[in-house]
Order: structure tokens, then sequence, then C-alpha cells
């Protein structure tokens, strides 16, 4: 077997040598081709409009990279050999000769081809069409038809033939249309087209079938039923649009805006890119109430989803990265934090706390924004100089209203039954007067040894009510406080993420 290996190796070998000895020895002879200059032999045919096959034979086309037809540039289509080659009339296309081009040159045809320029003719057209549907239009030389139109807007063309066009029916401000064929001739675009009206577009057109209410209040979210409501853009109180919450086919929801003062109105929907109107209601009376008011709040902790900064103005609540843009600073009335409870050695469980803005320096460095601390500074020279002054500039102060106290039941009874409409020195004046002062920071839950009824000015608990008053906005507000989502068998870690506060929020106007 070894013999036999070393064999074949010496054989291949030896003829590795023998072919190495003829490239040294033999001169190899290698077939040059000569290319000459392109030349037009024929063309066929003579004559013809946009989009015609121009057939040519001749000689030497591999190297051509372009060519016009008098003087315009022409698609080159194949290029089937050496001799024959196919070109396609473009739109806009003069008569004249054909050229080719290479690198090098350019050759022209002896004889020139003439363009000939047919006028698109409908012969047969629908009466009418949905919007969006595609309708057929046929005729004559229509593929020489560069765009479609109804009145003045362009549909779009899905299919097109010498006798047969399906466009998409597009949205025009007027039902009755016409429809116009545009093409070229020799001076240019040309337009050809019906008269009078002769198309007809069917719209489809939104229609409610809940009755608007005869009396709706600012801020409040109105919920309509019917079909089509997808198509309404916006809904307006006399000039001033809503806030389009959501919408489908059948449903629709708004919130009611601001008006300047309380007055009845018509409500408008408007579709069809402002052209159309649905008329909700003649009369509505908008009632814009003198206080502020925000039902079911949700505050966070310092490191939840909900955020926990309280913009009392607008009810929104944002969180800590708010903070980083400094024009929102000075927006927030209140922000949310978890504290050590404290209360019970040994263990590290949470109490629910709220401070005014100016309270916050020693806490927060404990903010999160997208999963880590908002800063490293714990004092207000080191806060101030990071961009956060403006926050810290803001002084809120609370307290929690007690039952015991004349004044401040009053104003308890007036939030729990609902009678609050106002906040203002003629309508509450213990929360304007001094009677009831706001003076404290930071007002928090009971702890777990003072239990749910402890009472105090600085703690609070569900039911209880909190008057607060922003001295930056000049402006007094009211919480009545609904749920306390805080798991008392939890480390503080996981109330920092978890823990929120619902509350419906008052604020003066």
């Amino acid at each position: 077997m070894k013999h036999s290996i070393h064999t074949i190796w010496s054989l291949l070998i030896l003829g590795v040598c023998q072919l190495a000895t003829v490239g040294c020895n033999e001169k190899i002879s290698v077939d040059e081709i000569i290319q000459g200059d392109p030349v037009i032999e024929a063309f066929a045919p003579a004559s013809g409009k946009p989009g015609t096959e121009i057939r040519l034979t001749g000689e030497y086309f591999r190297d051509v990279l372009s060519a016009t037809l008098g003087g315009v540039e022409v698609d080159i289509r194949y290029k089937v050999s050496q001799q024959e080659m196919v070109l396609v009339v473009p739109v806009g296309a003069k008569s004249g000769k054909i050229v080719l081009k290479t690198r090098k040159l350019e050759v022209e045809s002896s004889g020139s081809f003439t363009v000939v320029f047919p006028v698109p003719e409908m012969t047969e057209i629908p009466a009418k069409g949905e919007l969006e549907e595609e309708v057929e239009i046929a005729g004559t030389h229509l593929d020489v038809v560069t765009a479609v139109y109804f009145n003045d807007v362009e549909a779009s063309v899905s299919y097109q033939s010498e006798k047969e066009l399906v466009v998409k029916v597009p949205f025009v401000t007027e039902d009755k249309v016409d429809i116009f064929l545009a093409y070229f001739d020799e001076a240019g675009e040309k337009r050809v087209g019906t008269q009078g009206g002769a198309f007809e577009i069917v719209k489809i057109r939104p229609e409610i079938s809940s009755a608007m209410p005869v009396q709706v209040t600012e801020g409040e979210i109105v919920v309509l039923t019917g079909t089509h409501l997808h198509l309404i853009e916006e809904i307006v109180f006399g000039e001033t649009p809503a806030v389009i919450n959501s919408q489908n086919e059948t449903v629709i929801s708004f919130r009611v805006p601001t008006l300047s003062e309380t007055s009845t109105v018509a409500v408008q929907a408007i579709y069809y890119n402002g052209t159309a109107t649905l008329t909700l209601s003649e009369s509505c009376e908008v009632i814009i109430p003198k206080v502020l008011y925000y039902p079911g709040v949700e505050l966070g902790a310092h490191r939840t989803a909900e955020g926990n900064l309280l913009n009392a103005t607008t009810g929104i609540v944002s969180q800590v990265c708010a903070l980083r843009e400094k024009d929102n600073q000075k927006l927030f009335d209140m922000a949310a934090v978890v504290n050590n409870d404290g209360s019970i050695p040994g263990t590290s469980k949470a109490v629910f706390a709220i401070n005014g803005p100016q309270n916050t320096v020693g806490g927060f460095r404990n903010y999160w924004c997208n999963g880590s601390a908002l800063t490293t500074a714990n004092t207000a020279e080191g806060l101030i100089s990071e961009g956060y002054g403006d926050f810290l500039s803001v002084t809120t102060t609370f307290l929690v209203l007690s039952e015991s106290d004349p004044a401040q039941a009053e104003i308890i009874r007036l939030v729990k039954n609902g009678l609050l409409k106002e906040i203002s020195p003629e309508a509450t004046p213990a929360l304007f007067n001094g009677t009831i002062v706001t003076s404290i920071a930071t007002v928090r839950m009971a702890n777990m040894s003072e239990g749910v009824d402890f009472q105090s000015t600085s703690v609070f608990n569900e039911g209880h009510v909190i008057a607060f008053k922003n001295e930056y906005k000049n402006r007094i507000g009211l919480m009545e406080i609904q749920t306390i989502h805080l798991d008392r068998t939890q480390e503080k870690t996981y109330s920092d993420q978890h823990a929120s506060l619902i509350f419906d929020l008052y604020y003066q106007r």
C-alpha cells in the first residue's frame, strides 16, 4: 500500500513539472476581440405612441449605455444581443432621430421615429362609487394616461391597459364630481374628462345613536355610541375643541373642554378633512365650576411607575424624571415618598408621606429615574448646583383636618357630601382668613404603633381630608384620601416601588 501511494505522488509531481516546462518554453496565444462603434442599421416600427417598443438591429450594441429619442432619454428595455436591442418610447418623448451613447461617442439613426399622441377617451364609467372603492373605467388609448383626477384630486391607479383603468375613489369635498384623464401631446400635459358632475362619490357618514347630555361639566368624560365614529376628526364646543380620548367605529369618548365661563353652546363633530359636520347638540350647557376637581388621583411612592409628583392645577401625576426639565419644576405642588416606619424596633417597614417641595432635600437622592438615582446630592446647595433649585423654591404646607374643630369640620362636610363648588374667600372663608392654617411641611400616614384611629394635624388615614397651600402659585387645595395601597407585611424596599395613595383632589381655580 505504501509503495502504491508513493507511485501516485511521483506521477503527480512529474505532471506538474511537465506543465511548468511547457509554461516556460512555449508562448500562449490569446485571441483579441475587437469591438467596433455601434451601428444602427434599422428600427421598427417607424412611429408609435408613448409605451411603444422600438426594435433596433445593427452591430456592436454591447457598449451602449443610454439612448435618446428626439433629445429625450428613453428606457433600454432589452439588449438581446450585439445586433439587437429594444427601446421604449417614454411619456413626453418627441419625434426625431434615435441616438445611442457609449462612453466615447454617440451614433444616430439615419431615419427619424415619429411619436404619435392619441387622445385617451372614456367610453364607459360607473355612475357612482363609495369612498376608497376601486372602480373600472373603459375606453380607448387609456395606456397613455399619466394620471386620473376626480375634480382636482388625483386618484390611485391600480391597473392600466389600453382599454381599461382601475382607480380608487379619493376623498373630494363635493359629492358630484367629474373624472379627468391626464396625458401628453407635443405641447405638454393635457387633460380630457367628463362634464356636469358625471360621477357620484358615495360617502359613509358618522351617526350618533346615544344622546349628547344637555348639561356637562368642564373636564367631564362624555361617551357616545353610533356608527362610523372613527371618521370623526374633531369635536368642538362652540369654537373650543375637546380632547378625544379614544374612538373606534362604534364608540367615541372625549373630555369637555374649558370655556371662559359657564355657557350654553352647540356641540359639533367634524369629519372629512374639516369639510363636514355632525351636530351632537344644538344647545349644551357647559358648567365651569369655580373649583378644579380631579377624582381618583393616584400618587405613587418615589420609585413607582405611577410617579410621585403632583401638579394640582392639572391633576396630573409625573415621575421624577420630569424634574430634569427646568421648566417643569415649579409646576409641582407636592412629592410623595415612603419613609421608614421606625415605630417597631427591629423591623424595616414603611409609612407613606407627602412633602412640600421645600422639604424634599433629605430624600431627594432616593428619587429614581429610569431605574437609577436622579442625583447623589443630599444638601440644598448640592441640589441647587445640579439645577433643581426651582423645585426646592416651591413651598407647600399641609394640615390634616379634624372633625373636632368646627371650622375644619365644615370643610370636611362640604367635601364628603359633594357640596364643595368653590374655594375662595367668599365660599370657604376659613381657609383664607387665618381660621384654618396650613403650616406643616410634611404629612404622613399613621405608623404601625399609632393605628388607624390616631389623630394628629400631620397624620392621615383613609377617609381623612387634607388641606394644603402652595405659596408659589398662591392656591389652596383639598385632598380626600380614598385608599392607601401599602402592604404592611412587606419591607420598605418593596413599598418604595409599589405603594400609592388614591384621593379626590379639589384645587382653587
